[in-house]
This record gives C-alpha cells, structure tokens and sequence, in this order.
C-alpha cells in the first residue's frame, strides 16, 4: 500500500526526469529543427512545380474561373510554406540566443551584478533591476519560449499536411472523374464536399458555444463530443492523436484572450497573404507585374519584354519550359531549332479547328502504319494550329515535329536563319483567336540577334 509520502516521492522524481530530458535534448532540438527548416524550405518550389504541371498537363482550360480554386490552393500551401520556413528559423534563433546566454552565464556565474555597472545613475540600475532581473530568470525564458516554438511549429506542420492530405485525395478523385462524368456534375460534386466540410466545421463550433451558455443532456453531450473526435480524425487522420495532445496542452495551460487572439492573428494573416500570393500569380500568368516599386516597369506585353526563360542558355534548371524557347538569344548557327509548348488546355480550340481525328481500322494495315497514318494527321491539324511568323513573314510550310523538352511536350522545327540580316529578329506564334475562329492571336512570342 502506498503512503502519500511515497506518492510525493513517486512525482518528484518523474519531475526530475522530464526536467533532465529536457535539459540534455536541446542539441537534439535544435538538429531536428535545422533538418526540418532545410525540408521545409524545399516546399515552396516544389508547390511551384505542382502548379507548373497541373496547368500544362491537367487544367482543362485556362479561364480565370477554372484556375481560380486551384490558384487559390496553391497560394495556401505557398504561405503555409513560408509560415512554417520562419517558425523553424525563429525557433532556431532564440534555441541558438539560449545556447549563447548559457555559455555567458558559465562565465560569469554571478550574472548581472546591477552595483557594478559603471557610468551609471542610481535611477538607471534600480529601473534594470526591476525591468531585466536576474540572468537566470532570462535563460529560463528563452528555453520556455523555445520549447512553445518548436512545440507549435510542429503543431501547425502536421494540421497543414493533414489539410494537405484531405485536398489531394479529393483532387486526385475529381481528376480521376473528370473523364466519366459532365463538368457540371463534377463541379456540383467537388463544391457539394467542401461546402459540406464546412458546414460541419460551423456546426461543431455552434454546438460547442450553445453547450456553453445551455445544459445538453450527457448522452446527448457525449455523442456530439465523440463525432467532434471523430472529425478531428477525418480532417486529419494521420496526426490527429498528436495534434490533440500538443493542442489540448495549449489550450488549457494559456489565457483564452493569448490562444483565440493567436489563433485570429494567423488566420488574418493566413488570409491576406493568401489574396496576395494570388494576386502576384495571376498578374505572373497573364504575363504582368506588379508593380509596386516601378511605376514604368513593362505590363508584361510580348513586343517590349525580354524573357530569359525563353532560351535554353539562360533559364534557370529549375524553372519551366514557357509557350516559345530557342537554344540561345544569339543565334550564329545556319539552323535555329524552335520547340512550341501543347498544353493540355489547347484540346478544346484545336478539336473546333480540326474536329475528332480518327483513322478507320484496316484488316490489312499494321497497328505501326495505322499508328503513322494518326501521326501525321495529327501534325497536319497542329500545323494549321499554330502559325509561325519571323519578323513579317509567315511560314506556310513548318515542318513540325512531336518533340519533348524537359518534360514538356510540345512541337519543333529547324528554320533556316543563314541569310537573315544582322540585328534583332522576332519569333511569333499565333493561334486561333478564342472569340472568332476567322482570326489570329499571338500565343508567344520571343527575340533572338543574328551577327
């Protein structure tokens, strides 16, 4: 049987270990935190890429209403990439300021000894005394507040993946249905889920603040706290134990004006950030800046702008190949060879300009002949598709091939630039106009010298 004297026993020392744990896992912390901080940096290319690849290779059109909801995605994970880069960085600053403050304190092991200060009133060191404190006192407070930031930076890390998560399946299922059912239907459908998420996450909230101010019998009580878990594991399902132990512990050891006031900050900041990493990618797309600091900067129009994504030479490994590239800007060679993107979302446009390209079975024909046969009726409607112009003149004759670069897939030619005067030249592509099919409009455009 055990005496209230062994139970005390019993406490103090599970204190001791946890306040030894603590004590020696601060190298580790802050290992862990600079291996996270050089992961999670590598995200936001990574969501560029995921966006790059989605709207060459999956979006179906690229109206400013199709793009939206995706675009708006990306601008989410985008800031809660950054969020995360400088919750790691600033636990890594204060974790390092600790490290420092205890190596001084070893030094000195009086710390501040306030009647020693030189060149100091009376007036000064009591107003230090009573603002600062001892050395001690702060060193207990940085690790205090070290601990809380790596505690809530791992926090917010597992609620977005778990979001994350949620959002990918449920894109994966919609691009996986887009092939089976109406756009009208899949859009009900995808809208009919969050909106329902949604409603979910409100009404949990509700019922919560009518609990409150209301007594609930305690089946009904117990119930409704079960399905709340339960959607805390749906929303997500891989940390959702984790996120309740890090989460519960805030909640109930801070202030409720402390959690709600940082909870409103994040999402007021979540939220604007999020309008202006879109705002940035939707000027990016149509080819404008923002131009916030250059009041006569160029609006991003093809015939005044040099792009050095356009040439293979220049652009950087990890960015994408754009509409128009040229292995170089200057072009000394007799053959200038010209690749032309085909996103997907050109499907529509070319099928009203060519219509649904099929060759009829031949019992005599070899799969490969039939296979040739589509090919070349393929690269007859692109030919007429995309129109390539040099300077003034227009190419009747383009000889475009299938090609892929870098990933992307696209056509090419080789023009022959031999006799082109010496100066800058202009690449043009024009395609069908959206509105009248009768018309042209320019798709990319690009510059290159000649010697």
């Amino acid at each position: 049987m055990n005496t209230p004297g062994m139970e005390d026993n019993t406490k103090i020392q599970k204190s001791n270990w946890l306040e030894e744990l603590s004590a020696k896992s601060w190298s580790l912390e802050m290992t862990i935190s600079g291996a996270v901080t050089y992961v999670v940096s590598l995200l936001p290319r990574q969501i560029d890429k995921g966006l790059d690849y989605y709207l060459e290779h999956l979006a179906p059109s690229q109206s400013k209403i199709a793009l939206m909801f995706p675009i708006l995605s990306y601008s989410f994970f985008m800031v809660v990439a950054w969020l995360l880069i400088g919750f790691f960085i600033g636990h890594l600053c204060v974790r390092a300021l600790w490290v420092g403050t205890v190596g001084l304190h070893a030094a000195f092991p009086a710390g501040i000894r306030y009647e020693n200060i030189p060149n100091v009133s009376e007036h000064f060191k009591d107003l230090a005394r009573e603002r600062y404190g001892t050395l001690e006192g702060f060193i207990k407070r940085l690790d205090n507040l070290s601990n809380k930031m790596f505690a809530l930076a791992f926090a917010l890390a597992m609620v977005f993946t778990g979001i994350g998560i949620i959002y990918l399946v449920a894109f994966s299922i919609i691009i996986s249905l887009r092939n089976t059912l109406q756009p009208e239907t899949l859009t009900l459908l995808s809208r009919g889920f969050y909106f329902t998420t949604f409603v979910v996450a409100v009404l949990i909230i509700g019922f919560n603040y009518y609990a409150k101010k209301r007594q609930v019998s305690d089946q009904v009580g117990r119930r409704f706290a079960k399905f709340q878990m339960a959607f805390g594991y749906f929303a997500n399902p891989l940390f959702a134990r984790s996120v309740n132990y890090l989460s519960l512990t805030f909640l109930s050891n801070v202030s409720r004006r402390t959690y709600y006031g940082g909870m409103v900050f994040i999402m007021i900041f979540m939220m604007f950030s999020t309008i202006l990493v879109t705002l940035r990618k939707v000027y990016q797309l149509s080819g404008r800046t923002l131009n916030l600091e250059r009041a006569y900067f160029s609006q991003g129009s093809f015939e005044y702008k040099f792009s050095s994504d356009a040439y293979d030479s220049l652009r950087p490994e990890e960015n994408a190949v754009p509409f128009i590239s040229i292995p170089s800007d200057f072009v000394q060679e007799t053959y200038l060879p010209v690749f032309v993107k085909y996103p997907r979302y050109l499907d529509d446009r070319i099928e009203k300009l060519c219509g649904e390209i099929n060759t009829t079975p031949d019992e005599h024909g070899s799969k490969s002949s039939q296979r040739e046969k589509l090919d070349s009726m393929r690269i007859d409607c692109l030919s007429r598709f995309f129109q390539l112009k040099l300077n003034d003149s227009l190419y009747t004759s383009t000889n475009w091939m299938f090609a892929e670069k870098e990933n992307s897939k696209g056509l090419i030619t080789y023009l022959d630039v031999n006799n082109l005067s010496s100066g800058k030249h202009t690449l043009t592509i024009l395609v069908p106009s959206k509105s009248r099919s009768d018309t042209t409009e320019v798709y990319a455009m690009l510059h290159f010298w000649h010697p």
